[in-house]
C-alpha cells in the first residue's frame, strides 16, 4: 500500500508541474528573465516559480538551460536556485497542515474544469488542481500505511542502524530522491513517517539533509559536460549543497535533542528543519555568489563563445513538450535571426 501511495504522490507531482507549464510555462520563464538582474529578485524569483511547479529539480534545468545560452548571468542562475530551495519547502509546509480530507475535492473540482473548458488555459488548471488531489490521496495512503510499519522488527532494525550511521542515512537520503525525481515527495514520506513514529528525528533530519543534495544530482549529470555556463550553475548549486550539508551533518545530534525548538509535533520538526536549513543555506551563499561564480569560471572554463551569433538562444528542445513555450522561444528567436539580418 505505500509503495501505491508513493506512486500516487509522484504522478501528482507531476500532474500539477505539467498542468502549471502548459498554463503559464511562458509567463513564468518570462518572469525568470526579467527578475534576474537583480540578485534578491532573483532568488524570489525562484521561490516563485518553484512554489507553483512544485520542482526544485525542474526549476534548475530550465534556470540552467537559460544560462547555457547566455540569457542570464550565472550568478542571478544561482540565486534562482537558492531560491527554488526555499519554494520547495514551502510547499511542503502547505501540506503539513492535514488537508488530506481535501483530496477527492481537488480531484473533482481539477476534472470539472478540464472537461467544461477543453480549449482554454482552465483546462490545464484544472490538471493541476487534479495533480494536487492526487498528492493528499497519496499522502493519506502513505500515512495509514506507515502506522503498523511502527511495529515491524524490520523497520525497526533499519532505523536503528541509521540511527548509529547518520551519513548513511544521508545517503540513503540521497539516493531515494534521486530515484524518486522529487525531493518534495521525500520530505512528504519522512513527514508521515515521524507522524506515525516509525523515524527517530535525528534520522529523519539526516534523510532530509540527503534530499538536499540528491535533488541536484539530476540537474548535474544532465549538464556537467555541457561547455558553457549550465555547467557553472548546476555544479555551483551542487557544491553549495553538498558542502553545507557536510557542515550541518555534525550537529543532526544537537539539533535533536532540542527538536522540540523546531515545533512540538515530529512531523513539524522535519519541515521545518527542511525549511529552515534551505533558508539559512540562502542567506549564507547570497552574499558570496559574485566570488562562487569567479571561481566556478576558473574551475571549469569555457571552450565555446557563448555570443556566437550562429547559435540558438531561444530554441530548446526540451519545450517541445509544451506548444505555448515552443511557439514563443521560436518567434523569439525569429525575431532574434531578423535583427541580425537588419545588421547585416
Amino acid at each position: 500500500m505505500i509503495f501505491g501511495g508513493i506512486a500516487l504522490t509522484l504522478y501528482g507531482v507531476q500532474q500539477v508541474r505539467d498542468g502549471v507549464m502548459q498554463a503559464l510555462g511562458a509567463q513564468l520563464r518570462l518572469l525568470i528573465e526579467r527578475w534576474t538582474k537583480r540578485r534578491l529578485q532573483a532568488f524570489a524569483a525562484g521561490i516563485i516559480v518553484t512554489g507553483l511547479i512544485q520542482s526544485a529539480t525542474a526549476t534548475s534545468l530550465m534556470v540552467s538551460s537559460f544560462a547555457g545560452r547566455g540569457l542570464i548571468t550565472t550568478v542571478s542562475a544561482l540565486a534562482v536556485m537558492l531560491g527554488a530551495d526555499v519554494g520547495t519547502t514551502l510547499v511542503a509546509q502547505i501540506f503539513s497542515f492535514g488537508l488530506s480530507g481535501l483530496g477527492p475535492i481537488f480531484v473533482l473540482t481539477g476534472m470539472l474544469l478540464s472537461a467544461w473548458f477543453p480549449h482554454t488555459r482552465l483546462k490545464y488548471t484544472g490538471t493541476a488542481i487534479v495533480g494536487l488531489g492526487l498528492m493528499l490521496l497519496g499522502l493519506a495512503t502513505i500515512s495509514h500505511a506507515a502506522s503498523p510499519m511502527e511495529q515491524s522488527q524490520l523497520i525497526k532494525s533499519i532505523i536503528h542502524a541509521l540511527k548509529d550511521d547518520l551519513f548513511m542515512a544521508f545517503l540513503v537520503g540521497t539516493l531515494l530522491t534521486w530515484l524518486a525525481q522529487s525531493s518534495l515527495v521525500i520530505v512528504l514520506l519522512l513527514m508521515s513517517f515521524a507522524s506515525a513514529g516509525t523515524v527517530a528525528i535525528d534520522v529523519g533530519f539526516a534523510l532530509v539533509l540527503g534530499t538536499h543534495v540528491g535533488a541536484a544530482l539530476s540537474p548535474l549529470f544532465l549538464n556537467m559536460r555541457k561547455k558553457n555556463d549550465a555547467s557553472h550553475v548546476v555544479w555551483g548549486s551542487f557544491l553549495m549543497r553538498f558542502f553545507f550539508c557536510m557542515a550541518t551533518l555534525p550537529l543532526i545530534d544537537f539539533m535533536a535533542h532540542n527538536a522540540s525548538f523546531f515545533a512540538d509535533k515530529p512531523e513539524q520538526q522535519i519541515v521545518n528543519f527542511h525549511t529552515l536549513f534551505s533558508i539559512a543555506r540562502a542567506l549564507v551563499f547570497l552574499p558570496f555568489l559574485s566570488w562562487i561564480g569567479v571561481f566556478l569560471h576558473k574551475a571549469w572554463p569555457l571552450n565555446k563563445d557563448q555570443n556566437d551569433p550562429t547559435q540558438p538562444l531561444y530554441l530548446d528542445q526540451r519545450d517541445l513538450g509544451i506548444p505555448s513555450i515552443a511557439l514563443a522561444s521560436a518567434a523569439r528567436e525569429s525575431l532574434r535571426l531578423g535583427d541580425l539580418v537588419l545588421k547585416m
